[in-house]
């Protein structure tokens, strides 16, 4: 085997997928669509009947009775954050590399001609006035920015510096309060968002903070953050991957507890605040009693990082997640069972791809490590070889013929005492070559 005759296709995910909305609406003389970039946020409609899904390259929204697709954007951006007005008829949707916010008709699947101006910051939330007829957004450039604009003229209503940095926040469900924790020191603080002030500062436990272990952790950064819909308690994830439940009245910590094995990335809460489900790279997601911080349930299914969650607003048992393998799932929270995936198109990022010789197809691999063959055709995916998931994917390639696979990766492995409470990560790094027309590893 040469392996000197390896070919490595670097091509931006822009060039391999087009930039439309809909099957319907691909470029003049394009074949098909063949992934919609990694999964980074989904939002339910407030009747629950929908789900928005943003994405490394766009936004797609789904109708859940009849798993069709009801495309709003094909633009190559980062959307990071989305948010339904209250009659659920506007989407608004914003991103890491996006200067504007983009409004968009839920109901004519088309984007409303208003770009809220953003000053080229990094959006990181959004969510729309109870009250006003206006959308609220968190940005970030030197400091966190709190803005709101009118949605019918895309003016700037105001504009509040909140003089903090690199925090995550997460909005009530009602708008009018949020709460963010700090990425480095872990502070946790909520603020009143009509006018920006500061109202809590959380405290840890007295009875805990003789516990070294556990009172260092007001030292360790945030990693993801949510707020109760009923605004009593908060939970954060720690990038120690420590859990931490807040009670809002008392303004102190519920619980602290441990259960993924690697960084928790997505946190969300049941309707009737009872359960926090957590999502991490450890492609498990985990449901917690909030009441009593104890582990219910753990849902497996997802080959990769889970990178977003959301709780059906009007089926307290449904929970939707999205992760890096390019899938969105929805599960029975009681039984544990996955009830369906309807969005297996929706893929990673593609990396690179080659024809093989007889030029009837297309492979494919994609940012997280997987590979899939194509219909030049008609653009169906066919039956792909099953490869090993890495943790971490940094490096791919394919032969100009399609017919090998080579990639680079990093795999972590746990290891704790006998309390369970320190875990140690040790990094084991591994070149494959795979010969595709079978999966063998070569």
């Amino acid at each position: 085997m040469k392996v000197k005759h390896l070919i490595i296709i670097i091509i931006l995910c822009a060039t391999v997928i087009p930039t439309s909305s809909a099957e319907d609406e691909l470029p003049e003389h394009a074949i098909a669509r063949l992934g919609k970039g990694r999964i980074n946020v989904m939002q339910f409609s407030p009747d629950g009947t929908r789900l928005a899904i943003g994405t490394t390259i766009g936004v797609w929204l789904y109708n859940l009775e009849t798993g069709t697709e009801e495309g709003l954007s094909g633009d190559v951006n980062n959307f990071d954050t989305l948010a339904f007005s209250p009659n659920g008829k506007i989407l608004a949707s914003g991103g890491t590399s996006i200067p504007t916010i983009l409004l968009w008709h839920t109901i004519y699947g088309s984007q409303i001609p208003i770009e809220l101006q953003n000053n080229n910051s990094t959006m990181i939330e959004l969510t729309f006035s109870q009250i006003n007829n206006s959308v609220i957004g968190l940005s970030m450039s030197e400091n966190i920015i709190l803005s709101e604009w009118n949605i019918e003229t895309g003016a700037e209503v105001r504009q509040k510096n909140l003089n903090v940095s690199n925090y995550v926040f997460a909005f009530s469900n009602d708008g009018l309060s949020f709460v963010g924790g700090d990425a480095k020191y872990g502070d946790v603080r909520t603020w009143v968002t009509a006018m920006g002030l500061q109202t809590i500062i959380f405290r840890e436990k007295t009875d805990m903070a003789k516990d070294t272990s556990i009172s260092s952790l007001d030292k360790i950064g945030v990693q993801a953050i949510a707020y109760s819909p009923d605004r009593k308690t908060i939970t954060s994830a720690h990038h120690n991957n420590y859990l931490r439940i807040w009670d809002v009245a008392t303004k102190t910590e519920r619980h602290t507890f441990i259960g993924h094995a690697e960084t928790v990335n997505a946190i969300a809460y049941s309707q009737d605040s009872t359960i926090v489900a957590t999502g991490s790279s450890d492609n498990t997601i985990l449901l917690w009693d909030v009441a009593t911080g104890k582990q219910k349930t753990k849902l497996t299914g997802h080959k990769n990082s889970i990178r977003t969650l959301a709780f059906s607003p009007t089926d307290n048992d449904l929970l939707a997640s999205g992760s890096d393998d390019g899938t969105v799932r929805f599960w029975d929270i009681n039984t544990g069972k996955e009830r369906s995936i309807f969005t297996s198109n929706l893929t990673a990022s593609v990396k690179t791809f080659a024809f093989t010789n007889n030029n009837t197809t297309v492979v494919s691999a994609l940012d997280n490590g997987t590979v899939q063959n194509w219909d030049v055709k008609n653009g169906k995916q066919l039956a792909s070889p099953i490869l090993p998931h890495y943790d971490t994917t940094a490096a791919i390639a394919l032969s100009a013929d399609g017919s090998l696979f080579a990639s680079h990766g990093v795999d972590t492995s746990v290891e704790s005492d006998s309390t369970a409470m320190t875990i140690n990560i040790n990094p084991e790094q591994n070149t494959n070559i795979f010969r595709l027309t079978d999966g063998k590893k070569l």
